[in-house]
């Protein structure tokens, strides 16, 4: 999973930046490459976009810095634009471009951009959560505030995939705390992480996806669910399916949980 998703986010990082160095010389003053290109330009896609895919996209400050190349759209922004220089065009941080991205995509693409930006993987991730909040919370009258405000209680950091983010999401919709991305568990002789689980309670949620269907990732999981059963923890496994279904997802849950607090002891998390 974590080598899949640091190639498809090289590739699409190669192909924005090579569609960059096409209208450089196209334009006269250094550009500052802005909202959807930025973020694809840090290796997220920003899926269910209102924004042309196809078009490049800039930010100035004045209307007259605007350039006005053919295939850029170009956009005002009053905010501070914290850039990272390349060679002949700048780009903005990820925490300014999650900010620009949040009046053209739903809130769950604002989710998953972050959960891409802060991910577990080192090479992928290229901001921490704390830069994101404090770039979205201290600006004022932007467009787009009141979705980055309402998005900042679901973000979680270290994930390995945006379904595990759009996972953490509906369980703290539902009145179950903020969970813990990949948790690492010692088992025999090795470690193992946790897509997202609540350590206190020991229940985990493992997001099963296609990847899992591989004969050898089959048997690798099965053998990880069986020596975690044997520490005491208790194993959801989560598919697409489930969400198309919550009510019965959010049964199995309570149910264990109910389990959970009655085995250890803990107190209720529930309300």
């Amino acid at each position: 999973m974590e080598s899949f998703m640091r190639d498809d986010a090289h590739r699409l990082h190669s192909h924005i930046r090579s569609k960059i160095k096409l209208v450089l010389p196209h334009m006269k003053h250094t550009p500052v490459f802005s909202h959807r290109t930025a973020v694809e330009y840090w290796g997220s896609p920003a899926p269910n976009s209102t924004m042309e895919p196809l078009s490049l996209h800039v930010s100035a400050q004045q209307r007259d810095e605007r350039p006005h190349t053919q295939g850029v759209n170009a956009h005002l922004w009053s905010g501070p634009l914290l850039t990272y220089m390349e060679d002949g065009f700048e780009v903005v941080r990820p925490e300014v471009c999650w900010a620009q991205m949040a009046q053209h995509c739903p809130l769950t693409t604002l989710i998953t951009i972050a959960a891409n930006f802060t991910c577990r993987d080192r090479k992928r991730k290229v901001s921490t959560l704390d830069d994101i909040i404090e770039y979205a919370t201290v600006l004022k009258g932007f467009h787009g505030k009141r979705k980055c405000m309402e998005a900042i209680p679901f973000l979680i950091e270290n994930t390995d995939s945006p379904q595990e983010a759009l996972l953490a999401e509906f369980l703290i919709r539902h009145g179950f705390g903020k969970p813990v991305a990949n948790f690492r568990v010692q088992l025999e002789g090795r470690a193992c992480y946790l897509d997202i689980s609540y350590p206190d309670l020991k229940i985990a949620f493992e997001y099963q996806g296609a990847y899992h269907a591989n004969v050898d990732q089959m048997r690798r999981d099965m053998n990880k669910h069986n020596e975690l059963m044997k520490r005491g923890w208790q194993i959801i496994y989560v598919t697409v399916e489930d969400f198309r279904n919550p009510a019965q997802l959010l049964d199995i849950i309570h149910g264990t949980v109910v389990q959970q607090h009655h085995l250890m002891g803990l107190k209720k998390v529930v309300k």
